[in-house]
């Protein structure tokens, strides 16, 4: 599937995220973020989002892998080019490990968690090969829950243009809007029940679309969410995107960040 991040009309009134809908469902919620803000759970671009609840969450704040007086800054923290490593283990690790105690602590009992995970959030490309053994054992560690558990890998953009190639071509930022990451796992179904999701795998889909696909989860039904009332949003997973859908009928209003025919 190729999903394009979205630059849209931000609104004025603060509406429910998607951990409102999981908390209203009766789910338990968590999140683990290795910036020290939850700012990435309110999509100011799109719409804005009130702060979600969570259970459970944490946030790297401690001085020695964070700067407060800086938090941008290219040596230390969520965006710098050095290994980010908290007494003596990667950040990261700290995150999953924390995601697999969430789910081993409620075996029983509907929950979401999200993970954000900026590792390749940097200049030279070269941090985010440190995170694939840890990822590879992180999602493993799931495969006995796959009955009942679904896992989306996704990024807002894809991987950064570094190096030469970022300083003179100034318009590496408008690639990398088009290819950001969806990955969706989930347990082995039959050749009839994956029609549509493979049939969607090469259309135009949009934030939106991931969005009411975990609604629909949440709810356990299929529900018409449409953020604005010129976007069709479809599950992912249960309805066929149409082949010819255009940037405007995806909600993709910033035309720079879209790889298809106006």
């Amino acid at each position: 599937m190729h999903v394009i991040y979205l630059r849209s009309r931000p609104t004025s009134e603060c509406q429910q995220s998607i951990f409102h809908k999981a908390v209203d469902n009766g789910y338990i919620t968590g999140y683990a973020g290795s910036l020290c803000n939850y700012n990435e759970l309110e999509i100011e671009d799109v719409v804005r989002t009130c702060l979600p609840p969570h259970d459970h969450k944490i946030a790297f704040c401690d001085p020695n892998v964070f700067d407060p007086h800086n938090p941008y800054s290219f040596m230390k923290g969520g965006f710098s080019m050095l290994k980010r490593c908290l007494y003596g283990r990667p950040v990261h690790e700290y995150m999953m490990d924390y995601a697999q105690s969430f789910w081993n602590v409620y075996p029983h009992v509907p929950k979401l968690f999200m993970a954000y995970i900026s590792d390749a959030h940097e200049w030279t490309g070269e941090l985010v090969q440190y995170m694939d053994e840890a990822l590879v054992k992180f999602l493993r560690s799931f495969q006995s829950h796959l009955s009942n558990t679904t896992i989306f890998l996704l990024s807002d953009h894809g991987n950064h243009l570094n190096g030469i190639y970022r300083l003179f071509k100034p318009d590496g930022p408008e690639l990398e809007m088009k290819t950001p990451l969806l990955n969706i796992i989930r347990r082995k179904r039959s050749k009839r029940s994956n029609l549509i999701p493979k049939a969607n795998y090469f259309k135009l889909v949009s934030m939106y679309d991931v969005h009411k696909t975990v609604v629909d989860f949440l709810t356990g039904r299929v529900n018409k969410v449409n953020f604005r009332d010129e976007v069709l949003s479809y599950n992912l997973l249960n309805e066929r995107v149409p082949p010819n859908r255009t940037c405007e009928e995806s909600g993709i209003t910033y035309t720079a960040h879209c790889i298809c025919p106006k």
